[in-house]
């Protein structure tokens, strides 16, 4: 969702599909009407989850170390 929300407005529709993580037809066409429909919506969106994130980064920084990656995901 970031990648889609951070691409300038009219992008074409090729550009679009090379970002996209696998050649099915079905999330093509479903990245362009989001795109193209809700690309305000999808910037709006990508702007709360950094600053969601920044400020939970924030909040836990004041932990000690061990702490801290007790909040942070595990890689699988």
């Amino acid at each position: 969702m970031h990648r889609l929300a951070a691409m300038q407005p009219k992008a074409s529709k090729s550009e679009l599909a090379g970002m996209l993580p696998d050649n099915s037809p079905e999330l093509k066409d479903a990245a362009w009407k989001l795109y193209g429909h809700h690309h305000n919506d999808l910037a709006a969106v990508d702007n709360l989850n950094v600053e969601a994130r920044q400020s939970f980064q924030d909040m836990i920084m004041l932990l000690n170390p061990e702490a801290q990656n007790a909040f942070r995901p595990r890689p699988t």
